[in-house]
Order: C-alpha cells, then structure tokens, then sequence
C-alpha cells in the first residue's frame, strides 16, 4: 500500500472509533463524560492525520507545527480520559500550555530543523502522553481487576514505546543506513497507526462495558431494601 493509501486508513478508521466511542454515551451514561473525551480525542487525532496529508501546502513549517499540535491533543485527550476514569483530571490550560510550547518550539527550530523534527524529535512527546496514558490506567483503582484494562495498557505501552523508538532509534538508524531508511519507516508507522486506531477504542470501550456489566452482576445478586 501507499503512504496516502494508509493515511487514508488511518484516517477512516479513527473517525470510525470516534463515531462509536460517542455512540456508547447512550447505553454507559455513568462513563459518559470519559467517552465523550476519548471521541473528541479521536476526531482530533483524525485532524491531524489530514492536516499531516496537507502539511506541504502550508507555509515554511506551519504545516507541520499545526500537525503536529493537533495530533498531541488528541493523544493529550486520550490521557484526560484515562485520568477521569481514575476520579482525575489533567487541567485544560495546562495542556492547552503544552501544545502552545509544542508550537513554539516548531517556529524556533525553523526550516533547518524541519525534517528532523518531524521524523524524530515530534514523536517524543507522542510517546511520553501514551505511556503516561499507560501508566494511569495500570494504576487506576476502578478497573484494576477488570480483564479487559491490560489489553488497553498494552496497546497504549506498545504505541509509546514505537513511537520511542522513533525518537531515539530511528536517527542511529538513519545515521547506519542512510536516509533511505526513513521511508521504510514511515510505512512501518502508518501500519501500527492503522492497528493502534483500532486496538485503542475498543480496548478502552471494553474497559466501560466490563464495568457496566459488574455494576449490574452486582445489582442483581443484591437486594435493594436490605442492600445484602
């Protein structure tokens, strides 16, 4: 397949996932609030993978700094939603703080940093939001005995260390091989962004639908006046 092919992929999917995602708010009121995050989480991410299509058309490094803004605010999503599952919340101006040091740093680095930023440096923080995404639904309390949380901790894990990977591998790679390596990895990307698109909704919306199943287990083996 061609890069734009699985551009194309990813983006279908995840707006998929967000369509789903916002359509469970129906029958999961309880987790409405983290499922209305996590769609709008993937609508952003759906974005970016646009705008990252488009990047070229945008002058200097605008295309790829408003990029790669958008694509982090949905991975900053997808952790705010794992936070509220957890009786937690990340501040909105603290993120929105992030993403506007994220921009700034693109415009610093300029043209001559360009290609370097977005095949290396960008995928740090993408990396760091996933594992810290990982971390906070390892530790949550409400789900820590469900089946189906390591499954969610593991696709997040597996993004963040990919993405780590791309941070501090690929440039040794390229530095041994050559630049030629670079393609190949793009691809390589594009086909876990595919995966990843679709393990992460349904991983997290099993999490939801495994706690509305105990709740009502748990409301059927109780007795509503005596409560035992």
């Amino acid at each position: 397949m061609d890069l734009l092919t699985l551009w194309s992929l990813t983006i279908g999917t995840r707006l998929v996932a967000a369509a789903m995602t916002l359509w469970e708010r129906h029958t999961h009121a309880a987790r409405g609030r983290e499922l209305r995050v996590w769609s709008i989480a993937y609508l952003a991410l759906a974005a970016g993978c646009t705008l990252a299509v488009n990047r070229q058309h945008f002058p200097g490094v605008a295309g790829y700094a408003l990029t790669n803004v958008v694509i982090m605010l949905g991975y900053l999503l997808v952790l705010q939603g794992a936070l509220i599952l957890d009786g937690r919340k990340l501040r909105y101006g603290v993120m929105m703080g992030l993403l506007l040091a994220l921009g700034a740093a693109w415009f610093a680095a300029g043209m001559s940093l360009r290609t370097s930023f977005w095949n290396h440096i960008s995928a740090a923080p993408i990396s760091m939001t996933c594992g810290a995404a990982a971390w906070v639904l390892y530790r949550a309390r409400a789900t820590r005995h469900f089946r189906s949380r390591p499954i969610a901790v593991s696709v997040l894990a597996c993004h963040s260390v990919f993405y780590a990977g791309r941070a501090l591998v690929l440039p040794v790679l390229v530095a041994v091989y050559g630049a030629d390596i670079v393609a190949v990895a793009a691809k390589v990307t594009m086909y876990e962004a595919v995966l990843f698109s679709v393990a992460m909704p349904t991983s997290l919306l099993a999490i939801v639908r495994e706690e509305d199943r105990e709740r009502l287990l748990m409301a059927s083996q109780t007795d509503y006046l005596a409560g035992l």
